[in-house]
């Protein structure tokens, strides 16, 4: 019995050994650690950031992911509240926005490319406050818009600290009002092309 035992044990072992002394098991091994070490490597970050004058003008401020797939690429996503003052003509407006981003190349600084959707209301034309006005004096209700943005990611302290000056290619469609020949109120949507630029403090948490 303790013979049959000694040679089930052999018969197991001996192709477990023959794997393991294997060059090309090695290999697979070793690809296998190498993948798992790549993976663990990378990293998703989050924090704040505050853009000045960013597509169509407007700054806006909000909460950003970034996940870092290696050295030379990182992606961004921005969740913001973009806003302007007098940008309507008269009052301010303000809405939510989403910027993606890809920053590639490059140490410091680093090249960004990304896009940027947003919509925002002008507060007091919905209020009801300018109602009273003639149609054409009235500042548009609503825009939307979607920007492309070219700019670079310069590491000011790293790890905690970066800005990135862009500029912006925004198609802007505005939501406003006119009037018929019987004065009758019509809304209308006016679209424009806008090239802009700004600058965007990032902060990691």
């Amino acid at each position: 019995m303790k013979q049959f035992i000694i040679v089930v044990i052999l018969m197991i072992s001996l192709p477990v050994y023959s794997q393991i002394q294997d060059p090309t098991w090695n290999s697979i091994t070793q690809s296998t650690t190498d993948s798992t070490s790549s993976k663990r490597n990378r990293q998703l970050y989050h924090g704040l950031s505050v853009e000045l004058l960013g597509p169509a003008f407007m700054s806006s401020v909000g909460y950003n992911l970034e996940y870092e797939i290696n050295q030379r690429l990182l992606l961004q996503f921005d969740f913001r509240a973009a806003g302007h003052v007098g940008y309507f003509t008269r009052g301010w407006s303000i809405g939510p926005s989403l910027n993606q981003s890809v920053v590639l190349f490059g140490k410091n600084p680093k090249l960004k490319l990304g896009l940027s959707e947003g919509i925002v209301f002008n507060v007091p034309s919905i209020n009801g406050r300018f109602n009273s006005w003639v149609p054409w004096d009235r500042p548009p209700r609503m825009m939307y818009y979607f920007s492309g943005n070219i700019g670079c990611e310069i590491t000011v302290v790293k790890g905690l600290f970066y800005i990135t000056p862009e500029v912006n290619f925004s198609l802007l469609n505005k939501m406003g009002y006119t009037a018929d020949d019987n004065m009758n109120i019509i809304e209308i949507t006016r679209r424009y092309f806008l090239p802009s630029c700004g600058v965007d403090f990032k902060f990691r948490l």
